[in-house]
């Protein structure tokens, strides 16, 4: 027994090495798989060295992504002559997402969460630069954010409240904004403010009504900030270990608060609400930048040490510029979780003309403005129809087959509220026409179709401002995912509708030309020429004039109910 021991004990010995051998084998085939891996990716990314690259940075409402563009070049061709055009081009597979719902049942967002997440996702975008061998072509960093968003902090630069969003439902802010719009009322000054600031100062989406809130419930709080700041320009002050920073134009118009022609926060309303102009931050063009990180940031991207990071946009502005609409003959429709219509003019169009009643107006940088509307309500509603009916594929695959408006029904989409016409927050969603033969399928299409037909309303407020010839340029994902929604969009509004097929995202893609203007690489309209892989949707004439009659059936129905609408 002794000697078999002894036999065994080699077969142990030989048995362990071959497994630590295999082991080894195999752990150094996945290491080599990896280095091959990175190596191809370098070497498929080279034809990007040596251009500019950015970082563009999006917080969104469902979703927080990080990516990279690079600048490229493109001809052109004009009346008279072959041109360059500038194009940014989204780097291969550097997006990184993170689905986040970032505002709460109040209506309010977490400053920590949204660093957490934004910090991790810009650590993949450095390690992936590191990877591509591209850190060295970094230009800049910029934001896109959801707006209107205020954060405020106190004098060491640390976040003291909630990050007080357009989306407020704290019970106690509706009552507030009645009662700040019956103020204003009162000093028979609502038009003449929302004519300096561009916004319905007494909304709920706005600042003005939270901070009147604050001023009558919460004073202690109120007085416990220093400064107010947004998600950008904290992540900015955070990352270059200071207190506060500038925000810019963009994210001040947002807020309600800033005189968009004189660029200045607004006295009177200031006044109104008792705010010190002190407790605001400075104001800054979208062309400024911050550099330098701090030493905890600099250890952890230092390829980020000497980028400018650029203070950020709001989200509408960003996709109207990443979607080519950067003049008077395109129109941007978004239609996403909310949904909007906008339009890029020079600031010197605005001037001296009113702000349309009901629409809003945004000073997006010194030279131009956005005008537009919005609605609370877009895929929201599309989503909240599908949930409650449960309705499958198959449901979905009929809603083509459904005749435009030739289902009997007519619905207000206001599930969370109206904005733009109306501005009225108790609005509620509604349905008319309702039969035994109407199926959920019926109401889902006639869902879509209500979405554009109140931005077709909004739109006829806008047409003095707009070419007679323009066409839309569809973005958002529920719009750049629905062929029949576009076709839905062209047929309401009699006007051709395209989407442009390159990968990337339109806010983020705004976010790099912007900074490309901001640098002196091109200008907002360099950027404009369209891509020839387009899908284009022309306007159906019969089903325009059905929808035509559908908008007269929804204008009355909310006039019934609230009383006064614009005419369509």
């Amino acid at each position: 027994m002794q000697n078999m021991a002894h036999q065994t004990e080699p077969l142990k010995t030989a048995g362990t090495f071959a497994a630590l051998t295999i082991s080894t084998l195999l752990l150094l085939r996945s290491r080599t798989k990896k280095h091959d891996s990175n190596r191809q990716r370098s070497l498929n990314l080279q034809h990007h060295k040596g251009k500019p690259l950015v970082i563009a940075i999006d917080v969104g409402t469902s979703s927080i992504r990080a990516s990279c563009y690079v600048l490229h070049t493109m001809d052109a061709q004009s009346d008279t002559e072959s041109i360059e055009k500038a194009d940014w081009r989204l780097v291969e597979q550097s997006m990184q997402q993170r689905a986040i719902d970032c505002i709460d049942h109040r209506g309010e967002a977490d400053i920590g969460s949204i660093t957490l997440n934004v910090e991790e996702l810009l650590d993949r975008i450095v390690f992936f630069l590191r990877a591509s061998k591209l850190q060295g072509s970094i230009v800049g960093l910029g934001f896109s954010t959801f707006v209107m968003n205020l954060l405020g902090v106190d004098e060491e630069g640390r976040p003291v409240t909630p990050i007080y969003t357009y989306a407020g439902r704290d019970p106690s802010l509706a009552f507030w904004a009645r009662k700040l719009r019956e103020l204003i009322q009162k000093q028979n000054e609502l038009s003449a403010y929302q004519n300096r600031t561009g916004t319905v100062v007494a909304h709920p989406a706005y600042a003005p009504c939270e901070l009147y809130r604050l001023f009558q419930m919460n004073p202690t709080l109120l007085q416990s900030v220093n400064k107010w700041q947004s998600i950008s320009a904290y992540l900015i002050s955070r990352w270059t270990g200071r207190s506060y920073t500038a925000i810019s134009y963009s994210e001040a118009s947002w807020s309600g608060l800033l005189d968009f022609r004189s660029r200045t926060w607004d006295e009177s309303l200031l006044r109104l609400l008792s705010l010190s102009d002190r407790k605001l931050p400075p104001l800054a063009d979208s062309s400024v930048s911050y550099t330098g990180l701090s030493c905890e940031y600099a250890k952890r991207w230092p390829e980020l040490q000497h980028v400018p990071l650029f203070v950020g946009i709001g989200d509408g502005a960003a996709a109207n510029i990443g979607s080519k609409c950067v003049n008077k003959s395109r129109i941007c429709v978004t239609i996403g979780t909310s949904a909007a219509l906008r339009v890029l003019l020079p600031a010197s169009v605005m001037a001296d003309k009113r702000v349309p009643e009901g629409m809003w107006c945004y000073l997006i940088c010194d030279s131009h403005v956005l005008l537009g509307a919005a609605l609370n309500d877009g895929a929201s509603l599309y989503q909240w129809i599908r949930d409650t009916f449960v309705l499958g594929e198959d449901d979905l695959q009929h809603l083509d087959q459904t005749e435009s408006h030739n289902h009997g029904l007519t619905i207000l989409p206001f599930l969370r509220g109206e904005r733009s016409p109306g501005w009225k927050e108790e609005a509620t969603c509604t349905i008319t026409g309702i039969t035994k033969w109407t199926k959920p399928s019926h109401i889902l299409r006639v869902a879509l179709e209500s979405i554009c037909l109140r931005l077709k309303a909004c739109y006829a407020e806008l047409e003095p401002f707009i070419h007679p010839d323009a066409m839309i340029v569809a973005s958002g994902a529920a719009l750049n995912a629905s062929g029949l929604w576009r076709q839905i969009t062209a047929d309401v509004f009699g006007k051709q509708v395209i989407v442009q097929t390159k990968p990337g995202e339109a806010t983020s893609q705004g976010v790099a030309i912007n900074i490309g203007v901001a640098l002196g690489y091109h200008s907002y309209d360099d950027t404009a020429c369209l891509y020839t892989d387009l899908i284009q949707h022309q306007p159906n004439v019969q089903a325009h004039i059905r929808y035509m009659a559908a908008q007269l059936e929804q204008a009355a129905l909310y006039k019934s109910i609230y009383e006064r609408v614009p005419s369509p």
